[in-house]
């Protein structure tokens, strides 16, 4: 393994966590973290598709961060996946959304107007599949009594109201 010219020798320091010598190179070059082997095995690493998704972030977002290609386990001929580090891809998020707390905010309006989007369809369907409706409709009740802790939905929710049977 080689060191890249464009990048600065590792740190005499040592590693960030532990300060032991010697640092892996090859997570240097990638990552500007100096770690060793053995603090090397806690980093946590996270897909691309997973980052964009859990932290609400585009291509453009992420570009300028260093990453591991691993063979897609999905499948030998698609793309290789690009493995992040999580620490700096959250870091990435904070600083485009402002704090963890704004983007769980928009990550459960998300979630809210998905589950809305989906639920206005469920009125379209044919009459033969009113059980399969019923069904949905009350799972949707149950993750909504999960997540906000509430016996019934707000009344702009009407979707839920399984009284009335016509499609």
């Amino acid at each position: 393994m080689s060191i890249d010219k464009n990048v600065a020798d590792i740190p005499l320091s040592g590693c960030y966590s532990c300060g032991e010598l010697p640092c892996l190179e090859e997570y240097y070059r990638l990552f500007r973290i100096p770690t060793c082997q053995k603090c090397q095995r806690g980093l946590k690493f996270i897909a691309k598709g997973h980052a964009k998704e859990k932290y609400l972030l585009n291509d453009g977002d992420i570009s300028g961060l260093g990453f591991l290609e691993k063979r897609n386990p999905h499948g030998k001929h698609w793309a290789p996946m690009c493995l992040y580090l999580e620490c700096q891809v959250e870091e990435i998020a904070i600083m485009k959304h402002g704090s963890l707390d704004v983007l769980q905010e928009k990550l459960q309006s998300k979630s809210d107007l998905k589950i809305r989007n989906f639920t206005k369809n469920l009125y379209v369907t044919p009459k033969g599949n009113a059980h399969k409706v019923k069904r949905i409709r009350e799972s949707l009740e149950e993750e909504y009594v999960k997540r906000k802790g509430k016996k019934k939905m707000d009344s702009d929710d009407e979707f839920l109201n399984s009284d009335t049977e016509e499609f």
